[in-house]
């Protein structure tokens, strides 16, 4: 991994200096001496981009972030915004917006020569031009014509750039005028802020169920950037999942994607999808079904099953995503029943959720062959009931079980948010392999951010989905 790192040109940094600091001269302590009153009648710096300017009686320029809420961005663009009233509050007001302009549709680019800051992802031409020309965790800050561009190749980096930013340029003491030459530009790159991946691991793959919108996006985000699986299974993923959570990361890393947004052929979105790096892995063959076994009333019991190609050695391997049915005195029709009847009727179905799984094993293996094969997600029961011995009697076994590493086992793994983060005791999200499947290592992840984001923690294995050749 590369070192965190800041290049900045030492002839625009003095140039910037000059310019950003030069309302500040009559603060200076220095004698009042014949060298002192050279330095204050210097030439000033070539006049440049103006970012805020008290003697113009001007408003401020505006700080443009995207319409599309993105928690990370939207949160350090406030920071930008407190961090210019601080450095010039004579100058600056308070004027953050999104990128929507009139006229113009969601995947529209604009061109337009209206003087802004821009931070992160929006849809101005020159920070489109801008992100499309940074690698990997890189970052920068520029000015490209009417605009000073803050922004990163991934959110994490976008921060990274406007925290740098505001250290090197707006921290100390209030200046009445804040200038920088039209060719400054600060860029770096920020470490892989991916928790190491476990030693003979090829792949991280996490599931995790959200919990249909409950929970701080913004703090599920944090989870998996620093989890940053290559295989992303979720259970429970609403529309409000999918826009808040889902689209943000996919923003964030270009190079991941669905396999299914929607059940296919329809409107109805996809509770149980998978998300995968597209430069590890090709999609063969997917499907997306209904749970037969479940209550109808609600969209959230699916199941997604994918074959996938690994992009470096043609091995293929199959996997199911799945959210186990449950029944509960909220259900129409099962309200009256008793907790026992309702109990039996989930425990039913749950049997039959397995049977369905192992149908659509089956039916993979008629067709390429006896895969290696992974069954994960929010399964609804635990080690001690009929569904998980059906699972290893057909010859699955659970990573939490049998890693090669296992990090945290015997902890629940769901719980309301009035208890926190639950203690000791049998979970009911699980990964399953078998024909292959090498579990190097496993974790239940238990930061405070996790207990945040959802009501179940997120799950996570470092695996090789396929037999070395």
């Amino acid at each position: 991994m590369k070192k965190n790192k800041t290049i900045i040109s030492l002839l625009l940094l003095a140039a910037a200096i000059i310019s950003v600091f030069s309302a500040c001269a009559e603060k200076t302590d220095a004698p009042d001496t014949t060298e002192t009153a050279d330095v204050t009648t210097a030439p000033e710096a070539p006049s440049g981009f103006v970012v805020c300017d008290a003697a113009s009686g001007k408003d401020s320029i505006f700080i443009v972030r995207s319409m599309n809420d993105n928690p990370i961005v939207t949160a350090v663009s406030v920071e930008l915004n407190k961090a210019m009233k601080s450095k010039c509050p004579d100058g600056w007001k308070n004027t953050i917006s999104d990128d929507f302009v009139k006229g113009y549709g969601k995947n529209d680019i604009i061109d337009n020569d209206t003087v802004e800051i821009l931070v992160g992802v929006t849809n101005r031409k020159q920070s489109v031009d801008v992100i499309d020309s940074l690698s990997e965790n890189e970052w920068v800050v520029k000015i490209v014509d009417s605009k000073l561009i803050i922004a990163g190749e991934n959110d994490v980096a976008t921060r990274t750039a406007v925290r740098e930013f505001i250290a090197a340029y707006l921290e100390g003491d209030t200046v009445s005028k804040i200038e920088f030459p039209n060719d400054f530009m600060m860029s770096g790159e920020i470490e892989d802020s991916r928790f190491p991946l476990a030693d003979g691991a090829k792949y991280r793959f996490l599931s995790w169920n959200l919990g249909c919108g409950v929970g701080v996006a913004a703090d599920c985000l944090e989870v998996l950037n620093e989890y940053r699986p290559d295989i992303l299974a979720l259970q429970e993923s609403d529309k409000s999942i999918h826009v808040n959570v889902i689209n943000q990361f996919l923003k964030q890393y270009s190079f991941m994607k669905h396999v299914s947004v929607m059940h296919p052929g329809t409107s109805t979105y996809n509770y149980t999808p998978i998300i995968y790096d597209t430069r590890r892995f090709n999609v063969v063959e997917y499907g997306v079904d209904w749970l037969d076994g479940r209550y109808t009333g609600t969209n959230t019991k699916s199941l997604t099953w994918v074959v996938f190609e690994e992009i470096d050695t043609g091995s293929r391997f199959a996997m199911v995503n799945f959210h186990g049915a449950v029944c509960s005195a909220s259900y129409k029709g099962y309200e009256n029943m008793t907790d026992a009847q309702r109990s039996e009727i989930a425990a039913n179905w749950r049997i039959d959720n397995v049977r369905q799984i192992l149908d659509v094993q089956k039916k993979i293996y008629e067709k390429y062959g006896e895969l290696p094969f992974t069954v994960n997600g929010d399964c609804n029961f635990n080690e001690n009931s009929v569904p998980y011995a059906n699972l290893k009697a057909a010859g699955f076994a659970d990573a939490e079980k049998t890693a090669e590493k296992i990090i945290k086992s015997g902890y629940k793994t769901s719980y309301s948010y009035a208890n926190g983060i639950p203690g000791t005791g049998l979970s009911i999200d699980h990964f399953f392999g078998m024909n292959g499947i090498r579990f190097v290592s496993f974790d239940i992840i238990r930061t405070a951010k996790v207990g945040t984001a959802s009501d179940h923690c997120a799950i996570y294995t470092d695996y090789c989905p396929c037999p070395a050749k």
